[in-house]
């Protein structure tokens, strides 16, 4: 039961351009109205979120000093240099509604935020879609994605992000929380890296891998129980153990974090 440091990262190049690609709050994005939110919503009602894009990036951010959940959009195209480059993109003309819908729904008990963009799966078309949602609390997040980048900021509940779907090309995922995880985890994309920095105090089942790339956990100061530690997989129970958390990915690296001590939320960018 001792700490366990794989590798770091050989490639802090990769990182700078993830940061610029995938973690910068776009201000050409377009609000999005949410149907079936009639009045104001109560900032302390932790709401589900669940987004579904055909192609292109997704970001969602837990901001406490909200008092409404806020969803945003904006369509360019996916070749598009100067959103590799981390400068703006032209967005595709046309009204908002157009690019995404979004509606605030009840499903098993609990208030869910939806939100889908305009094109299934097997269309890939001349447009990709770059939606952000922001809310007060988050209870659970579910994204399917591919093209581009997955970034959630400091969610809590369970987490399910497949990063891939409908065999698209995949991109980067990119999970950031201060809160202490205890529900179940799963962060899959079929190509790019698989980042997660878990809050002081989560406890989870963790299972990482790769086919071809690295794994790397820094989990000091946690209890780990049952270590397996491979090149392309590291297996182990941290603080307990409970919940699954799986990260994988065919083609990048794995590199999880779990914080030694409590910190403050960070403010989102």
């Amino acid at each position: 039961m001792t700490p366990n440091r794989l590798f770091r990262s050989p490639c802090p190049l990769l990182a700078v351009l993830l940061l610029l690609t995938g973690c910068q709050s776009l201000g050409l994005h377009r609000s999005v109205p949410i149907a079936g939110m009639v009045g104001p919503v109560d900032p302390a009602t932790p709401l589900g979120v669940d987004v579904q894009n055909r192609m292109g990036t997704v970001r969602v951010v837990v901001e406490p000093k909200l008092k409404a959940p806020m969803v945003r959009a904006v369509r360019i195209a996916p070749g598009d240099e100067r959103t590799r480059r981390g400068k703006r993109a032209a967005p595709a003309p046309g009204p908002v509604d157009s690019v995404a819908a979004a509606q605030l729904v009840t499903a098993d008990g609990r208030a869910v935020l939806r939100v889908l963009a305009d094109q299934p799966f097997e269309d890939y078309a001349d447009w990709a879609t770059q939606i952000e949602v922001r809310l007060p609390r988050c209870n659970g997040v579910r994204v399917r994605n591919t093209g581009g980048p997955v970034e959630l900021v400091n969610v809590e509940g369970a987490i399910d992000v497949d990063n891939g779907a409908g065999n698209g090309p995949g991109g980067h995922v990119t999970l950031t929380t201060d809160r202490a995880i205890s529900d179940p985890v799963l962060l899959n994309t079929p190509r790019g890296d698989v980042r997660a920095v878990f809050g002081h105090g989560s406890a989870l089942a963790v299972d990482a891998q790769t086919q071809y790339g690295t794994v790397s956990v820094d989990a000091s100061r946690q209890v780990i129980d049952g270590a397996l530690t491979q090149r392309l997989r590291w297996q182990g129970a941290v603080n307990g153990g409970g919940a699954p958390a799986r990260l994988s990915t065919g083609l990048g690296g794995v590199w999880i974090d779990f914080q030694a001590k409590p910190r403050g939320r960070r403010s989102p960018a």
